[in-house]
């Protein structure tokens, strides 16, 4: 009796076993890349040695399992997703990323989410394919890029450089700063996290994430202008939750599938690797761990059965030929609508028409319906203000004003806007050093020429009374402290009583 109690106790414990496998078979797949030299230099970003099938089998991870299971500077990362029921293996060269690929064990269209930790060598034109197709198809994708100058390979290009050519478009709402601009190599613990609730990623399933440690990392500037759903989950240290520039985690929407964008590889580093790297305990500081956690299961391929539908959203107001008093208060209104429900409203203006720049006025509001906003005191002829709705799944919908509204300065004396009113292309540009500046004006007024940088901050201004005719102002490429302007795209905005012009210039 008591033998075959034990007898069936064994079977039982099979059992169990067995279904855990299946369990996790089941469940969701994430692929992690070492196809460009991820283990390059003294670094080692990968969740195991044993390649593309971690060794020992996955089958045997419980929660009382640590990192030490596998070795890679990344297997906490693997072994934590292996415990909330996910499958894991690396992408090796001898596989090579494709999508659509039915002969390749380890093609995109078979994992849930992609994992590129520091990517050293550049993606070719096939593989940048693959990787948005397989991410506007639903997939997933986490980037983690690295300080500028973090060329382990010594081949001429560091991970952010890699990242920024994939998406030399910002279809993707993101760009890492390199060398020479601002904040590509900060070390900063930083609390400056989302406080919205709708973000995820930092109150995910994993926990609540109060801060994101860096050391040696490389920011990120956002376009919300050519991909409306990039949102901030981490800024620098003092930066208003608005900024455009200094995040240092983001996400986006691309398609039917989701990219989490973080400038570091630090936070998933847990310490553990091949003998003679260089690492160190990342994972475990701050709230690392939360965040790349719960942005794993935010960009993990999401079930048909889930919410697939976008919110609606309409501009009411300004739509289209109203003309506001520059400085006054006004109300932005709105109508937005979901299935399940609307968490959140950005609003963004336009100086200069559907082209942008886009400049936000306020974001993750609550879908009240309307704003209480102050004007801006810049005069246009061709604004516009744009709203875009989020649902719990990160859907994103955005609509603008219909038509042009005029924001007008009551303190010039705006004249009827004969022909005549010009703004030349910069030149050089792109160019170095200093830049010429021609426009022309139909009558006598006050003219205001701006340099303006992607963020909507206005670098440098000359601004008087002008004759009618040419004019030729020139800008020497610093700010109005004195300081030289980063290399980078800029806006350049002539404002006058008659409407306004636009052009851009590329700075070297």
């Amino acid at each position: 009796m008591r033998r075959t109690s034990r007898s069936l106790l064994s079977v039982l414990l099979c059992v169990l076993v067995l279904a855990h496998a299946a369990i996790a078979l089941a469940g969701p797949k994430a692929l992690f890349d070492n196809t460009k030299a991820e283990t390059a230099g003294n670094a080692d970003w990968v969740i195991d040695d044993n390649q593309p099938v971690p060794s020992p089998a996955q089958g045997g991870i419980t929660w009382a399992t640590n990192e030490n299971f596998w070795t890679g500077a990344a297997s906490a990362w693997g072994v934590q997703l292996v415990k909330r029921g996910y499958t894991v293996a690396t992408l090796t060269t001898a596989y090579g990323i494709t999508y659509g690929n039915l002969g390749n064990a380890y093609d995109l269209s078979k994992y849930d989410v992609f994992i590129v930790p520091e990517p050293n060598i550049r993606f070719t034109a096939a593989e940048s394919l693959a990787i948005f197709q397989f991410v506007a198809d639903g997939g997933g994708l986490i980037a983690v890029s690295d300080h500028s100058g973090s060329d382990r390979n010594n081949d001429g290009y560091d991970s952010p450089q890699i990242f920024n050519l994939l998406d030399s478009q910002h279809l993707w709402g993101v760009h890492f700063a390199v060398s020479p601009e601002a904040n590509n190599n900060i070390v900063q613990t930083s609390t400056n996290v989302n406080i919205a609730q709708a973000d995820s990623i930092i109150h995910g399933p994993a926990g609540n994430a109060a801060a994101l440690a860096y050391h040696n990392g490389s920011t990120m500037t956002l376009y919300p202008g050519i991909n409306p759903s990039v949102r901030g989950n981490v800024w620098m240290t003092g930066l208003p939750q608005t900024s455009l520039t200094g995040l240092m985690a983001a996400q986006a929407v691309y398609g039917n599938g989701r990219i989490f964008f973080a400038g570091d590889s630090s936070p998933v580093d847990d310490g553990t690797g091949q003998p003679g790297n260089t690492l160190y305990t990342g994972w475990a500081e701050s709230a690392d761990s939360l965040i790349f956690l719960n942005a794993t299961l935010w960009a993990t391929r999401r079930a048909p059965a889930g919410d697939t539908t976008p919110p609606t959203v309409t501009v009411l107001s300004p739509n289209g030929g109203e003309t506001w008093d520059t400085g006054s208060s006004q109300a932005i209104t709105w109508s937005a609508s979901d299935d399940v429900g609307v968490t959140a409203v950005d609003l963004d203006l336009s100086l200069h028409g559907a082209n942008g720049p886009w400049m936000p006025i306020a974001h993750a509001l609550a879908n009240s319906g309307s704003y209480g906003w102050i004007a801006p005191d810049s005069a246009s002829d061709s604004a516009l203000v744009r709203v875009t709705a989020y649902d719990a799944a990160t859907h994103a919908t955005m609509d603008a004003s219909d038509s042009v509204f005029v924001l007008f300065d009551p303190l010039v004396a705006a004249l009827p806007g004969p022909a005549g009113l010009a703004l030349d292309a910069p030149f050089p540009s792109p160019g170095r050093g200093a830049v010429t500046l021609r426009y022309s004006l139909p009558r006598a007024g006050v003219a205001r020429l701006e340099i303006v940088d992607l963020a909507g901050h206005v670098v440098w201004r000359d601004q008087g009374e002008r004759a009618a005719g040419v004019h030729a102002a020139r800008w020497n490429g610093t700010r109005a402290t004195g300081s030289r302007a980063p290399a980078g795209l800029y806006f350049v905005r002539l404002v006058t009583p008659w409407g306004s012009r636009e052009g851009r210039l590329v700075l070297l």
